[in-house]
């Protein structure tokens, strides 16, 4: 019974995979005393019907949100999001100023080119795993 139940499991796996690609992760390397960083990636639903999202764990940090900037009474903040919806055929992209994953309590500072696990929880009970590359907020500019 247990591998019937594994092979559902991972059978649900693939089905999310195929239906939602995740492109450009890489999450965020801060110095080391700070116990929080961010999560950036693209999504696009290549599926017919909408997916979403309603969660997200991380081997990285014991707590993980959705966050997103939003302007209130003149000020940039970060709130909190509870879904992110995919229309079919939509990409979403989790930036810096915009959507992201906020990672608390670091289980240790994160260098340049650490793989970090990261797995999206879907309304549906569906869970989509991925890989981010750490990597410093001005890396891709230093080769200028």
């Amino acid at each position: 019974m247990k591998a019937l139940y594994g092979l559902v499991l991972g059978l649900m796996s693939l089905s999310v995979s195929a239906a939602i690609s995740i492109t450009d992760a890489t999450i965020r390397v801060l110095p080391p005393m700070v116990p929080n960083t961010s999560a950036y990636f693209t999504l696009t639903n290549n599926d017919t019907i909408e997916r979403t999202i309603v969660s997200a764990i991380s081997s990285a940090a014991p707590q993980v949100e959705i966050h997103e900037h939003v302007m209130l009474d003149d000020m940039m903040r970060m709130q909190q999001v509870e879904k992110v919806v995919i229309a079919p055929g939509e990409t979403v992209t989790f930036a810096p100023g915009g959507l992201h994953l906020m990672l608390f309590g670091l289980n240790k500072p994160l260098i340049n080119d650490d793989k970090v696990s990261v797995t999206l929880q879907m309304k549906n009970g569906e869970q989509l795993e991925f890989t981010a590359i750490a990597q410093a907020p001005n890396a891709h500019h230093q080769h200028h």
